[in-house]
């Protein structure tokens, strides 16, 4: 990620302001995400059949259909840009200034980090979703974070959990929260609801546009998201996220260092679209088939950072089945962190549970890791949904 820079924002009395910014509540760069996920049907082919209020919108218009000036409107409230653009069949990938954004036709996923106001552009989200989609409400919105590394310097609403669900609960309904882990600095935040069917019946819709069966539209896969935050980056290792004297910035750069690093191994077979930040700092999306991966690094010693998120399931690394799915995990974890080399680490598999009795879902337990141990493992089953974490220290 880029080096430290103060947001300007506009904020309520609740919190700091930007005018009451002190130099000594800024000590680096806040590398840990705000990650937002909004779902405004349950699949790509799912819609509410209530129309636009747009009447130039086609029913079957979808969020990639929003035009780029309107996504861009939108990310200025958040405080970030656009950086880099990549796209295939299923959904467009948007490298920013403070990490990433992902839009498929029925979800759009934000993750951004320093003091970015992510939270603020969700009637934004909602707004544009309505006039350009004909989505009326959401059908359901997942909010997390890990704990923040300088909490004071945070804007409006994140500038305390409590703050961050109070402003959720103006826009969704049925919103649950949990704070998830035992230490104060490494502690886990999500905020959930459930699905909305508030909007009237669903269909289903094939890529052609033509009405097909399901029940309430929910996607017959498994929906699983992977997260690996990591902190206290290895001095050494991080050298390499810093710009070298005859090493360019930007995209060119980005790729030299996913050679570098290793980072190109892990999915060799993705599409990848990454960026050198000067004079440190580093972020690369991937893009494989309908699913993406992503990372972040901010190498700077008092505040160093790395995350790894992705949405692939783990079915691609059991080497077409040759090995367990836990197996296939812990190798994950493994080469993640051994490009890192944290000192401490927390991962997070947050999955779906199919509807449908002969679909009925496994568990992915978070295995050991080599070289680290556990020092906090948790399970929490909601009703369509299950989170495993686990956090790590090195031993």
């Amino acid at each position: 990620m880029p080096p430290f820079n103060k947001h300007p924002a506009t904020a309520p009395d609740i919190g700091i302001s930007p005018d009451q910014y002190q130099d000594d509540i800024f000590t680096g760069f806040e590398g840990p995400e705000k990650l937002l996920e909004i779902w405004f049907s349950p699949s790509p082919y799912t819609r509410g059949t209530e129309l636009p209020e747009n009447p130039t919108v086609r029913l079957n218009q979808d969020l990639r259909s929003i035009p780029l000036e309107v996504i861009t409107e939108m990310l200025d409230i958040v405080h970030c840009k656009i950086l880099n653009t990549t796209s295939n069949e299923y959904f467009d990938s948007y490298v920013l200034s403070e990490s990433s954004l992902f839009v498929y036709p029925h979800k759009m996923v934000l993750k951004t980090c320093g003091t970015t106001t992510l939270l603020l552009a969700v009637p934004k989200i909602l707004r544009i979703a309505s006039e350009y989609c004909g989505y009326s409400v959401p059908y359901r919105a997942f909010y997390s974070r890990k704990s923040f590394m300088f909490p004071k310097a945070q804007v409006y609403p994140h500038t305390d959990w409590t703050h961050e669900v109070s402003f959720l609960n103006q826009y969704f309904e049925n919103g649950s929260h949990y704070m998830i882990g035992g230490s104060n600095s490494d502690q886990w935040f999500l905020y959930l609801t459930t699905p909305n069917m508030a909007s009237g019946s669903l269909m289903n819709l094939n890529p052609n546009g033509v009405q097909q069966s399901g029940l309430n539209g929910v996607p017959h896969h498994k929906d699983t998201t992977i997260e690996i935050l990591m902190t206290k980056l290895d001095p050494k290792t991080m050298e390499k996220f810093y710009i070298q004297p005859d090493q360019p910035e930007g995209a060119i750069g980005g790729r030299n260092l996913e050679k570098v690093s290793g980072i190109d191994k892990i999915y060799p077979e993705a599409i990848g679209d990454s960026y050198m930040f000067n004079p440190c700092g580093f972020s690369m999306n991937g893009l494989q088939g309908e699913h993406y991966f992503t990372y972040h690094v901010t190498p700077e010693e008092q505040c160093s950072y790395a995350s790894f998120e992705t949405n692939i399931p783990m079915e691609t690394l059991t080497e077409n089945g040759t090995i367990p799915l836990q197996q296939a995990l812990q190798k994950l974890v493994s080469q993640v962190t051994d490009v890192f080399n944290p000192g401490k680490f927390s991962v997070t598999v947050f999955e779906s549970q199919p509807i449908e009795e002969h679909l009925k879902s496994y568990h992915l337990n978070i295995p050991k890791v080599p070289k680290y141990a556990f020092s906090d493992r948790i399970l929490y089953q909601f009703p369509d949904y299950s989170l495993r974490y686990a956090h790590f220290v090195r031993e």
